[in-house]
Order: structure tokens, then C-alpha cells, then sequence
């Protein structure tokens, strides 16, 4: 089942802005930057105790950037999603599907950070937005 909040995603217009002013907020450096570039988003990870703090910009013309770009048009930045940990991702995925919350596929996902060149890859899936009081919620 679901043992923790993984990181928050909160979308701003340009990722360098975004990662300055948290930099100076959390007193500390950002962990991770990567950039989709078929996907046209730009995102930077700080992590902190017990979970993270993920900022996520548009970053060129790709299907992800421009629904963030009508997103930022619409509300603003701020909190988009809610990303929360589960030590087994196909049980909790079974799990939630016989509660009714009718989750995605589970996919795979993998990012690099662009400063270091280090990998890192993950498996997740998302429920509903109307199972979920309207929120993006993955596991």
C-alpha cells in the first residue's frame, strides 16, 4: 500500500526562475534538473526529509509543455500533483483497482540530470482525477 508522499509538483513558468527563488527559500542547491525534450518540460528536484519538492516548467514545443504552457495560462503556478510512494507498485495498483479508483497502466519512467549525467528510473501509475477530490495523484 501507499507508505509515503513521495514529492509535490508544482508548475512555474521558466525553471531557472522557479529553481532561484527555491534555492533561497529551502537555503540549499537543487539535487536534480532534467529536461524532456520530446515532451517539452523542464523539471528540478530538491529533496528534502521525508519527501521532495518537484518544479516543473514548459521547456518547448512538445505535448507536456504546451498542456502545462494552458495550465499556467488558466491558474497560474502552483501545486499540479501529488506523486506518493509504495513499497510494492503492482499490489497497491490491485488494491486501488478493486476499490474502485480504476488507476492507469503502471509505466515506466526515467529521468537524467543534466548537470551530473546520473540515471534514475521509476514505475507509476495515476488515479483518476474525479477519484481523487480533482487532484493529479500517482503512485
Amino acid at each position: 500500500m501507499i507508505t509515503a508522499l513521495d514529492h509535490c509538483v508544482l508548475i512555474c513558468p521558466d525553471l531557472e526562475a522557479g529553481i532561484a527563488a527555491y534555492r533561497t527559500l529551502l537555503g540549499r542547491d537543487v539535487d536534480w534538473v532534467s529536461r524532456d525534450v520530446e515532451g517539452g518540460v523542464g523539471s528540478a528536484l530538491f529533496r528534502l526529509q521525508h519527501t521532495a519538492l518537484e518544479l516543473m516548467a514548459p521547456d518547448g514545443d512538445g505535448p507536456i509543455g504546451m498542456r502545462m504552457q494552458e495550465m499556467l495560462t488558466e491558474t497560474g503556478p502552483g501545486l499540479t500533483s501529488l506523486a506518493f510512494r509504495a513499497h510494492d507498485i503492482d499490489a497497491t495498483h490491485h488494491l486501488l483497482s478493486r476499490r474502485g479508483l480504476a488507476p492507469s497502466d503502471i509505466v515506466a519512467g526515467a529521468s537524467t540530470d543534466i548537470r551530473s549525467g546520473a540515471m534514475r528510473s521509476w514505475r507509476r501509475f495515476r488515479c483518476p482525477d474525479e477519484s481523487c477530490a480533482g487532484i493529479k495523484t500517482f503512485v
